[in-house]
């Protein structure tokens, strides 16, 4: 992520020395792949999916799963203590 247009210019400006040759191939990869700019969504453009849980439901959930967590744990402790 650029904070500034002047870092954007940079990164540009290095693929294309890149590009063409004046630069190692090294130079314009990132974990082995070519380092690809494009413009960020505005962040209007995002879909909000789960905004319509309350706290409540969402305070539900999050207790299932600690508690479906602690069973499996139980379940392993009690059958390792048997082996």
């Amino acid at each position: 992520m650029f904070k500034t247009e002047e870092g954007i210019n940079r990164a540009r400006a290095l693929n294309e020395y890149v590009d063409k040759k004046k630069l190692p191939p090294s130079y314009g990869n990132l974990l082995g792949g070519k380092l690809e700019m494009k413009q960020a969504c505005e962040p209007t453009d995002v879909i909000w999916e789960n905004r319509h849980f309350t706290r409540s439901t969402r305070n539900a959930k999050r207790v299932l799963v600690w508690s479906i967590i602690l069973v499996c744990l139980a379940i392993s402790a009690v059958i390792i203590f048997a082996c």
